[in-house]
């Protein structure tokens, strides 16, 4: 059971020993709803923890007090220690707190309101994890409200967002970011605050002055972004792969064409042939709508394609993993390995037997 975001004392954080070190700032906050598993975070980090029955018993010692004497006085023993080992952010909840709340040009107010720090308190997450995940899935904060921008729309501006830097030959390594995004806001109604927040997303704003921020922009995640923008206009209706590519390149512009490439893709999509000389055609699939739970996750993979090859199912794991030791001991777990004629590596589902 966990107490949503209670503060731990950073003074009584020593047997820690997956943290750094207790000192005066550090703050550590157990995080979630009753029905959840516990979790720690710190600043940055999530940790889950297990409770562990030790043989010994474990004394508890502090300094004395003004009328207590020794160098330490035992306060309590315990045999039960919590056993912290790192675990991804939670964040699966966003998604389904959020749905209704999609931000575009024709926004309007009828819709339910969540607040960051309402939204904070709701998700076993750090404060930098779940940041970095307003980020990722490209939710705007306006007036403290928490809005994801829908994929039309996000395309829209970074669209309009390189015709300008491109037609006003602003260097990518220095767009001046106010004067871009009150051009943007002029000439085709997309707020400054909006297209400001885009930027963060794709890229670094830094202050060289108390008057203007510059924008180093981050040219193959928009790239990517604006590829995934196409792509999920494709879900439930196939796209040759070849013509996909084309109007990949005429978005993103004469200037940015050589950018493109299917591999900034990876995760967002599979691809099939109907016989070996045909052209590939492309599905989008994306990792963030696959369940977090690797049992289901694994499930929803078999059901769209039988067997895949390991360079293409590992995009779709790395959000339920650590690192790639934890990767690899899921694919072991719900998949078996084969090895073709050609070297190639290809999983398939324990469940069953998949089609050759």
């Amino acid at each position: 059971m966990a107490e949503t975001a209670r503060d731990i004392e950073s003074d009584s954080v020593s047997g820690l020993h997956h943290v750094p070190p207790a000192n005066p700032g550090l703050r550590l906050t157990i995080r979630g709803r009753e029905d959840d598993e516990a979790v720690l975070c710190t600043a940055d980090k999530t940790y889950s923890i297990r409770a562990v029955t030790v043989s010994n018993s474990f004394c508890i010692l502090t300094p004395p007090g003004i009328r207590e004497s020794g160098d330490a006085v035992i306060r309590d023993s315990v045999r039960q220690i919590l056993e912290l080992s790192p675990s991804i952010a939670r964040l699966h909840r966003l998604n389904g707190l959020l749905r209704g709340c999609e931000y575009n040009e024709d926004s309007d107010e009828k819709y339910e309101k969540h607040l960051f720090g309402d939204v904070k308190l709701e998700l076993q997450a750090s404060d930098a994890e779940l940041e970095a995940s307003l980020r990722d899935r490209h939710i705007l904060v306006l007036n403290g409200e928490l809005r994801p921008m829908t994929l039309n729309y996000l395309n829209t501006t970074l669209e309009l967002l390189l015709n300008t830097i491109v037609s006003s030959s602003f260097s990518l390594e220095a767009v001046p970011a106010s004067e871009v995004a009150e051009t943007i806001q002029y000439d085709h109604d997309i707020p400054q605050n909006v297209s400001l927040q885009v930027m963060t997303w794709f890229g670094d704003l830094s202050s060289f002055s108390s008057l203007e921020k510059t924008w180093k922009i981050d040219i193959d995640s928009v790239v990517t972004q604006m590829g995934i923008g196409i792509l999920s206009a494709h879900r439930n209706t196939p796209i040759d792969q070849n013509k996909f590519l084309t109007k990949w390149r005429m978005a993103v512009g004469d200037s940015f064409e050589n950018r493109v490439n299917l591999s900034l893709l990876s995760g967002n999509f599979v691809s099939s042939r109907q016989s070996a000389t045909a052209n590939a055609m492309l599905v989008y699939f994306p990792w963030s709508e696959l369940p977090v739970a690797p049992a289901d996750r694994f499930s929803d993979l078999f059901l769209v394609q039988t067997r895949w090859r390991a360079a293409d199912i590992n995009p779709f794991l790395n959000d339920i993993t650590v690192d790639s030791k934890e990767r690899d001991r899921l694919l072991i777990k719900f998949t078996r390995s084969v090895t073709d004629k050609d070297g190639v590596v290809w999983h398939t589902s324990r469940r069953g037997t998949a089609a050759a």
